[in-house]
């Protein structure tokens, strides 16, 4: 037994002293020392991967595309994951999770295949930053596939934010109804329920005049509608404002003179008009407009003449 650990031990020296002399003739005199370092480096720089790699676990949704020729897809069996990242504590704390998001598109389906489990890979997943992606749960999505057709239905008007200045708003669209792609089942279905497209609102606090403005459809994200066409639609905003109502008469306006109250000329209803008129001893008469019956003010009493003292 001793013999053998001296024999392993003999070897082992000798395996060292001609790994120095091999270290020594290629990198120069200090050659050993040199491998030592840079063993020595990658030992430190695997127990900082280590120290530093921190992890956290982030719900993403998945988007599943297919554009396989008269393909579509009828559902999915997940519409998220959890995904974990690894990466330095201070990244790990600036990430911004907004951004991820996983998409994967399906340029083949074999014919009759009415399902299948579509796998979702680590490099699948996008908005990442700085971070490693560690694992993903579940790594696979079943779907499965329906006949693509397409078909019209109604979109409704947008919806109305705020108030105008004056009056009311009222909005209408320039077309009436849009052509929708999808799979058949879903497309039929709402086809029979009269389904009515939504569309984005539209904001007229403020407004004064009318005005028109591109609207988005929104087609609702479980309807298994693939594409819309157009994918925008012009809306016409109008103003509506109540009327101004004016009253005009053609009765002449009641005059105040230095002799009592006359009545002006007729102005063609354009309102009361001082004008002069000349003196006059005759009862002054208030006529009342749309009154037929016309009084005539008392005369005033006759001046008696002063006697001279």
């Amino acid at each position: 037994m001793k013999l053998n650990l001296e024999k392993i031990s003999n070897l082992g020296a000798g395996l060292i002293s001609d790994l120095q002399k091999a270290c020594q003739r290629l990198l120069g005199p200090n050659g050993d020392l040199k491998v030592l370092a840079f063993i020595v480096a990658a030992v430190l720089f695997a127990l900082v991967r280590v120290t530093i790699g921190f992890t956290d676990t982030y719900t993403v949704p998945v988007k599943i595309v297919v554009k396989a020729p008269g393909v579509a897809l009828r559902d999915q069996e997940t519409s998220e994951v959890e995904v974990t990242l690894k990466g330095a504590s201070e990244d790990i704390q600036k990430f911004d999770a907004t951004g991820l998001a996983i998409e994967i598109v399906i340029q083949e389906v074999a014919p009759d295949v009415v399902g299948e489990l579509i796998p979702v890979r680590r490099s699948d997943v996008l908005g990442v930053g700085k971070l490693r992606v560690r694992g993903v749960v579940p790594d696979g999505i079943y779907v499965n596939y329906d006949r693509e057709v397409t078909t019209r239905l109604k979109v409704a008007p947008p919806n109305l934010i705020g108030k105008p200045l004056l009056g009311e708003a009222k909005v209408r669209l320039d077309v009436g109804d849009v052509v929708v792609t999808g799979p058949d089942s879903k497309l039929s279905l709402l086809r029979d329920r009269s389904f009515v497209l939504p569309t984005e609102p539209v904001n007229v606090d403020g407004k004064t005049q009318n005005f028109s403005k591109k609207v988005r459809i929104l087609p609702p994200a479980d309807s298994g509608i693939t594409s819309v066409t157009p994918p925008e639609v012009e809306a016409e905003v109008v103003i509506v404002t109540p009327p101004v109502e004016s009253i005009y008469t053609n009765e002449p306006p009641i005059v105040v003179t230095t002799n009592g109250l006359g009545a002006a000329p007729a102005t063609n209803g354009l309102g009361a008009i001082l004008s002069s008129h000349s003196p006059t001893n005759e009862p002054a008469r208030l006529e009342v407009p749309g009154s037929p019956v016309h009084q005539a003010l008392p005369e005033a009493p006759p001046q008696q003449p002063r006697k001279k003292e």
